[in-house]
């Protein structure tokens, strides 16, 4: 976050295991689109907002279709 030299300009940055903070950290510096887990309550609210205002792709690690669902999106 503070080393802007590290800061993707283009393409496809991956961060595997990132908390709800980091997205929020992340979301100060610029919009990016992410890929990640659905949850509930306060957090799955956030995610819906977000979802509003950016590409988002959500995806549920209990379905059993969902990677072949996301793969395509």
């Amino acid at each position: 976050f503070h080393n802007t030299e590290n800061r993707p300009s283009h393409g496809i940055a991956v961060a595997n295991h990132t908390s709800p903070i980091d997205t929020m950290v992340l979301a100060t510096d610029q919009c990016y689109d992410m890929v990640g887990q659905k949850t509930k309550g306060i957090l799955g609210i956030f995610m819906t907002a977000l979802s509003r205002s950016s590409s988002h792709i959500w995806f549920q690690r209990s379905e059993a279709k969902e990677r072949s669902k996301v793969a395509k999106a």
